[in-house]
């Protein structure tokens, strides 16, 4: 007979007692006394001594991440995908090339592209930056990034800035035709302007030109002519005229050729 189950019912309501954080328990993990910020370097250590001691599947299994640090994470992410800027530098490191001996980027023929973060984002929210805050390939890593995904970020940034100004102030003497100068807003970084959005095509529509000659000659800025109506050594001359008029870093003194048909840097003008 039924007893009202009032035994059943204590056992329903009677919560369990909270495991002893003693290192026995089952429920205990030894990298909770880990300081987070050395979490990862000790999951590291103990999949470098399972690997050496032939143990399959780590030491331990990964701590999973908390949601406040994955949110955190998130939030470190959206903030360089909206404030990273390309940055044109020589493939050959000189100058502030030798700051990006681990910076995450691509070749593009003699020069290499690396990724920054706007100067005036980091003035904003006060983050320690020594000059040019360029991204390393640690960061992207830590933050499960591609480099893919940095570059179409950095191009789409960059295309909202890109300034098309005169260049005959530029180049001293009578130009046989109209230069234009290609930069971005605050100058700085500006020659990496050749690589924004549509930005090489629409200057060659304005100019009804099927080609341009690009001469990203300073760090700052890039020189843009109508291919049908310079030779070789007016180009040369007038990057000639820039280098001594103007102070600034020596980003190439190479000349590339835009195709609107192909919609891209074909080869250095030079080999053509």
């Amino acid at each position: 007979a039924k007893t009202g189950g009032s035994f059943a019912d204590v056992l329903k309501k009677k919560e369990p007692a909270a495991p002893v954080n003693n290192g026995m328990s089952r429920e205990y993990d030894p990298i909770e006394d880990v300081p987070e910020d050395q979490r990862e370097l000790f999951n590291q250590a103990l999949e470098s001594l399972a690997k050496q001691f032939g143990i399959e599947g780590g030491m331990r299994k990964r701590m999973p991440m908390r949601k406040e640090e994955r949110n955190e994470k998130e939030e470190v992410k959206n903030n360089i995908l909206n404030n990273v800027l390309p940055l044109l530098i020589p493939r050959i490191p000189r100058g502030v090339a030798e700051d990006c001996s681990d910076a995450v980027g691509r070749d593009i023929f003699d020069m290499s592209v690396v990724y920054y973060i706007d100067n005036d984002f980091i003035k904003r929210t006060n983050l320690p930056a020594d000059g040019t805050a360029v991204l390393s390939r640690k960061v992207i890593s830590d933050l499960d990034m591609s480099e893919e995904e940095l570059y179409e970020a950095a191009v789409k940034n960059l295309t909202k800035r890109v300034i098309i100004a005169d260049g005959k102030d530029l180049v001293s003497g009578k130009f046989p035709v109209r230069i234009l100068s290609l930069s971005i807003d605050n100058i700085e970084h500006g020659a990496a302007a050749i690589l924004g959005n549509n930005i090489l095509h629409g200057i060659a529509e304005v100019l009804k030109e099927d080609a341009l000659i690009v001469a990203p000659v300073l760090d700052s800025m890039s020189l843009i002519f109508p291919a049908s109506k310079v030779s070789a050594g007016d180009v040369e001359e007038a990057n000639k005229n820039v280098l001594s008029n103007i102070d600034g870093n020596i980003l190439t003194d190479e000349v590339y050729v835009y195709s609107k048909d192909d919609d891209c840097l074909v080869a250095p003008a030079y080999k053509l």
